[in-house]
């Protein structure tokens, strides 16, 4: 069905660079962010047998959902896990769009106990309607932040090292501690507490495992590591060189101000790289990381609503 799923694309007036992650990059053509992003995103999920289409037709209008099964984490939680990548449409009738998502939800009951969560960009108002009135639920909705200047105004030179295999225990006591009320798996009450704490545990030890290509951590003589900055080198898209931020936590009750110092530290090894942008995540609601984020020179980029809905419980 993707080959009938390329044809419709094709022949579509929608905005698909609404859903490149690369879409704050400055110079690319709307024709290039439309059709290069989508095609080559399904392009790689087409190769994947296990990748899941549902085809819904409403009053003559075709919808697409284009759906990945998450293996690490349907073994983590012990139910199955989905990621939906794409509603694809191409018209302006929000009661039609509706009818055809409770179609796909009539189709997803039949994995019982299962989690189905799908990343919106905001620019797409038509399809955020839509999924009202639906059992989808709003979770998180996030900020994407960039640092287009990477040059380091700050001369101090702070005491770092990559993290080492024995530093983990302590990784996972602090990004616990601190562990985010706004994210996805904390704000989704799919999860307990406690599964979303352990989450957020195993994600910093995986981190340290090769998730992330580094971790810095404060060097400081005969001190446990008390603060983290998990981050991947550059990937290279239409000439640029973009980084990301992975997961960041710190025990200020021990020192204050390391996010800040691990973060000076990580760029610099990212300008040796020659990266030319740097993008983080947070949540609209997370108002000490908006501000700290743009304390460090980063700017808004864009905006993605998370919504999701399990067969587990009733929403």
């Amino acid at each position: 069905m993707f080959e009938e799923v390329f044809a419709f694309i094709a022949g579509s007036k929608k905005n698909w660079g609404i859903y490149s992650p690369y879409r704050f990059l400055p110079g690319i053509s709307d024709v290039k962010s439309q059709n290069e992003y989508i095609y080559n995103k399904l392009k790689q999920l087409s190769v994947n047998k296990n990748t899941i289409i549902f085809k819904a037709v409403v009053r003559g209008l075709k919808h697409y959902f284009i759906v990945s099964p998450l293996s690490w984490d349907t073994e983590y939680f012990g139910f199955q896990n989905f990621r939906i990548e794409f509603i694809i449409y191409d018209h302006q009738l929000p009661e039609v769009l509706n009818i055809a998502i409770k179609k796909f939800y009539i189709f997803s009951c039949k994995f019982s106990k299962s989690y189905f969560f799908f990343d919106v960009p905001a620019e797409d108002y038509l399809l955020v309607q839509s999924l009202g009135n639906t059992p989808f639920k709003l979770i998180e909705t996030r900020l994407n932040y960039i640092l287009r200047n990477l040059n380091i105004e700050d001369n101090n030179s702070y005491p770092v090292r990559t993290v080492r295999e024995e530093d983990i225990s302590f990784l996972k006591k602090i990004a616990v501690s601190s562990a985010n009320p706004y994210d996805r798996i904390h704000a989704d009450n799919s999860f307990s507490n406690t599964q979303a704490d352990e989450y957020i545990g195993t994600f910093i030890e995986n981190a340290v495992r090769g998730f992330a290509d580094v971790v810095l951590v404060p060097d400081l003589p005969e001190v446990s590591p008390f603060a983290f900055l998990a981050f991947n080198k550059p990937v290279e898209t239409d000439n640029y060189k973009v980084a990301k931020l992975v997961l960041a936590a710190s025990d200020s009750s021990f020192e204050k101000g390391w996010l800040y110092k691990l973060l000076v530290e990580a760029i610099r090894i990212l300008q040796k790289e020659g990266t030319t942008h740097l993008t983080t995540i947070t949540q609209g609601s997370n108002l000490p990381a908006i501000k700290s984020w743009e304390k460090a020179g980063f700017d808004y980029g864009f905006c993605t609503h998370i919504f999701s809905f399990n067969t587990i419980r009733k929403n």
